[in-house]
């Protein structure tokens, strides 16, 4: 791909904490995160831990752990669709 081009993710259904609760243990999903509020302020991939109550991503030189309670939204990979541009 060369500059000019882009790629776009598509998630066509979101899942709200609030409403629907956290996915099934080791769901992985694209998770919304917030740290100050309920105003979103960032988003990742990661793999659902129901024993810890946590979102597991790992960027291959090292992860991050997002608290459950951090996380507004998650949809799984499967409702996503990738566009290449």
């Amino acid at each position: 791909m060369g500059m000019e081009d882009h790629m776009e993710i598509r998630v066509r259904k979101w899942h709200s904490v609030s409403d629907e609760g956290y996915p099934e243990d080791g769901d992985i999903c694209f998770i919304v995160t917030k740290t100050d509020g309920d105003a979103p302020d960032g988003w990742l991939v990661g793999g659902y831990n129901e024993d810890e109550n946590a979102f597991y991503a790992d960027f291959g030189l090292g992860g991050m752990v997002a608290d459950a309670e951090d996380v507004t939204s998650w949809a799984l990979m499967e409702d996503a669709e990738f566009i290449a541009k």
